[in-house]
């Protein structure tokens, strides 16, 4: 859940479901960097022969994200995703934007009255969190020259505040632009805006001893884990690691720790390294995710469970599930392979085992996923991913 702040409001963030080939950047600026690091490293993996071209799109990046950040936005996502080689440009920046200072509220129907025009069409829809007021304008090109883009802004309420969560999509595709509004209204339907879910238990998670950096929810959710990352290359080197080996193992650290922070929910993440920490990239890597109640679907449950990790455009192969029961509860156990950009013709594949565990009378459920792309690391990656099931354990919270 992303925090939001705001003054004697029960409101303590909001939580949105994107695409898997999207990309969150937290436009705070003490975050911004490590996140666009994250992101260009990702997207210029295996261009080692292009710096130039890498370090212009970070600065065309952090531009962008300066920019959202000025006007008031709180997070942006931006579409990696590809079809036939063709990037699907879009982007999403989600702003916070406060009450009237006399203290009267617009109700939807007025905030929409107020929008609509020049180009604009405002209408009402029924949100999981309430009333909302979407926002379609249509700008076409001015010349032959001149792409034409979509933006649709859709203004969510905040419950107990007065204020809206604006989500603003934009799009310079204009052929593809009916197709994307789709995609914009479905991811619409996903933001969950209201109290933190406190835990009903404590998580009890248990690591490999050797060759395992683990990010625990002290960093991923501190404001600035840098000065960890450095203190921790520096810790799992020793005293024989050279500068450079430290330096690097650095970068590897805040790239991964930008990564993981920008998932939903996360509880814990950990990196898998072999057969040393000199060797970079790791070998594996998991996350730990703690799911509560959905106000629609309700609590997680195996069957639930089936249907999430169920084929989907990125399965390639067979997908091998099992239920069963580890200390904590009954479990699902979900072993494929996945395609990381399933638009291209040639993508990576990866090699994933997923567990889902719901421990007895509570509505809260823990999903841990290691994942993994040689398959030389098969056999180990296995092992410690059942470990981690099998010795997940609960304990009363604090």
């Amino acid at each position: 859940m992303t925090p939001l702040q705001i003054q004697n409001s029960p409101v303590a963030g909001y939580r949105l479901v994107v695409p898997d080939g999207w990309f969150a950047v937290d436009l705070d600026p003490a975050r911004c960097e490590r996140a666009v690091a994250a992101l260009t490293a990702r997207q210029f993996s295996g261009f080692d022969n292009a710096p130039h071209l890498k370090a212009q799109a970070r600065r065309e990046l952090l531009a962008r994200a300066e920019t959202a950040y000025t006007a008031g936005g709180l997070e942006m996502f931006l579409s990696l995703e590809q079809i036939a080689g063709i990037p699907l440009a879009a982007s999403l920046v989600i702003f916070l934007v406060a009450p009237p200072g006399d203290g009267c509220t617009a109700s939807p129907g007025a905030l929409a009255q107020s929008l609509e025009g020049d180009g604009r069409q405002a209408s009402l829809v029924d949100l999981p969190t309430g009333t909302a007021v979407r926002l379609l304008k249509d700008a076409g090109g001015a010349g032959q020259d001149q792409q034409a883009s979509s933006t649709l802004e859709m203004f969510v309420p905040v419950p107990g505040h007065g204020g809206w969560l604006l989500l603003s999509f934009s799009t310079p595709l204009g052929p593809l632009a009916a197709a994307m509004t789709k995609l914009f209204d479905a991811i619409c339907t996903t933001p969950k805006v209201g109290h933190v879910t406190e835990l009903q238990w404590k998580p009890v998670i248990y690591l490999p001893a050797t060759l395992t950096v683990e990010f625990g929810a002290d960093v991923l959710k501190a404001d600035d884990p840098a000065a960890w990352c450095q203190r921790r290359a520096a810790e799992l080197l020793g005293p024989n690691g050279r500068p450079q080996q430290v330096r690097g193992l650095t970068r590897c650290l805040e790239e991964y720790a930008a990564y993981f922070r920008s998932k939903d929910l996360q509880a814990h993440a950990a990196l898998f390294f072999y057969p040393d920490f000199t060797c970079i990239p790791p070998r594996a890597e998991a996350q730990v995710f703690l799911v509560g109640e959905d106000p629609l679907a309700g609590p997680m449950t195996l069957a639930r469970a089936r249907e999430i990790c169920g084929p989907d455009e990125r399965s390639f192969g067979q997908t091998d599930m099992t239920e069963t029961e580890v200390s904590a509860g009954p479990a699902l156990r979900v072993h494929r392979y996945r395609k990381l950009e399933p638009a291209k013709r040639r993508t990576r594949i990866v090699e994933e085992l997923d567990w889902v565990i719901c421990p007895p009378g509570s509505t809260q459920a823990v999903m841990i996923l290691t994942t993994w792309d040689e398959s030389m690391f098969s056999k180990a990656a296995i092992s410690i991913a059942d470990d981690m099931a099998r010795n997940f354990r609960i304990e009363p919270a604090a």
